[in-house]
């Protein structure tokens, strides 16, 4: 686990982004309940409507708005 800390949005995702590279793009992050719940609802989804494999977009960059 990191234990960075931020006082803003671009300067978290420059620290991702620099020291976290792909970690993001793994197919369990966020291990969090959150993140778990989400991937459920994503995997119904696609099921559903024959989806394909995600990603991550914005070529694979974090970006916090």
């Amino acid at each position: 686990m990191c234990s960075h800390s931020t006082g803003g949005a671009a300067e978290l995702a420059e620290h991702v982004n620099t020291e976290h590279p792909g970690e993001f793009r793994r197919k369990d992050w966020p291990a969090t309940e959150a993140g778990r719940a989400s991937r459920a609802r994503d995997r119904v989804e696609e099921d559903s409507d024959g989806g394909g494999e995600g990603g991550t977009g914005a070529g694979g960059v974090v970006t916090f708005a």
